[in-house]
C-alpha cells in the first residue's frame, strides 16, 4: 500500500517569519514533526511519502492508495481544498491533527457525495496509518498481483471510481459503486445497455475485485 502524508501550508502570519524566510534560504522554520512520527512507525512493506506544502508542491497526480491530511485549526481551509481535490480524484482521504480532534464536526459535512474526509480524534493520523497498515499488511485482503500492496474495499471502490470517471464513455452516467469483501457493486442509471457492459468490464479491471454485480438501469 501506498500512503501520501501531506502537512498543508502555513497561512501566513508573524510566527511563521514568511518575510525573513528568504534571506535565511529557509522555506519553513516550524515543520511539523507528526508526518516523520508517522512514517518511522510504519511497517517497512508499506510505501510512505511525506509532503510539507511549504516546501514542496502537493502532487495531486499521486498514485497513493490513501492520503493522509494534518493539521492545526489555522490550517482547516487548506485541508477542506486539499481533500476536496483528492476527492476528485476517487482518493481515499482522512485527517487528523488538532484540525481533526478539534473540527471534526464541521470537516465531517464535506464527506458527503464522495469518499469521506474521515476526521479523526486524539493521535489522529498516527493512529490511523499505523492501524492501516497493520490491516492491510496482515489481514485477508486483496492483493495486488507482483506488488504487494494491499487494499481493501474502501480503496477498490476508489479505483474503481476513478477509472469510471476517466472513461469518456461512462463519467456522463450517474454510477453509484459499493464494495463488501471485494465484490464490487455497480448501481444507478446509465444510457444503454452498452454502457451497462462497458461499466463491469472496467470494474472487472481493477486489482483486488473478485466480482461485479450489476444494479444498474437504462434510463
Amino acid at each position: 500500500m501506498k500512503i501520501y502524508l501531506i502537512a498543508p501550508k502555513n497561512p501566513e502570519s508573524f510566527w511563521t517569519f514568511d518575510r525573513v524566510l528568504p534571506s535565511l534560504g529557509k522555506r519553513c522554520v516550524f515543520p511539523n514533526l507528526a508526518l516523520p512520527t508517522v512514517a518511522g512507525l510504519t511497517p517497512p512493506f508499506h510505501e510512505v511519502v511525506l509532503c510539507d506544502e511549504n516546501v514542496e508542491p502537493v502532487d495531486f497526480d499521486t498514485d497513493a492508495d490513501v492520503v493522509g491530511i494534518t493539521g492545526f485549526v489555522v490550517h482547516k481551509q487548506r485541508m477542506l481544498e486539499l481533500a476536496e481535490a483528492f476527492r476528485c480524484r476517487g482518493k481515499l482521504v482522512v485527517a487528523g491533527g488538532g484540525a481533526g480532534s478539534l473540527s471534526d464536526a464541521h470537516l465531517d459535512r464535506h464527506s458527503k457525495g464522495g469518499l469521506a474526509m474521515r476526521p479523526l480524534r486524539g493521535l489522529g493520523i498516527l493512529v490511523l496509518t499505523v492501524v492501516l497498515a497493520s490491516a492491510w499488511g496482515c489481514g485477508s485482503t486483496a492483493t495486488k498481483e507482483g506488488t504487494g500492496e494491499y487494499v481493501d474495499d474502501s480503496v477498490i471502490t476508489a479505483k474503481v471510481k476513478t477509472a469510471i470517471f476517466n472513461d469518456a464513455t461512462l463519467k456522463v452516467n450517474e454510477i453509484n459503486v459499493e464494495t463488501f469483501k471485494g465484490v464490487v457493486q455497480l448501481s444507478g442509471f446509465v444510457r444503454s445497455q452498452a454502457d451497462i457492459d462497458k461499466a463491469v468490464q472496467v470494474a472487472r479491471g481493477i486489482a483486488g475485485v473478485k466480482s461485479v454485480k450489476n444494479d444498474m438501469r437504462i434510463k
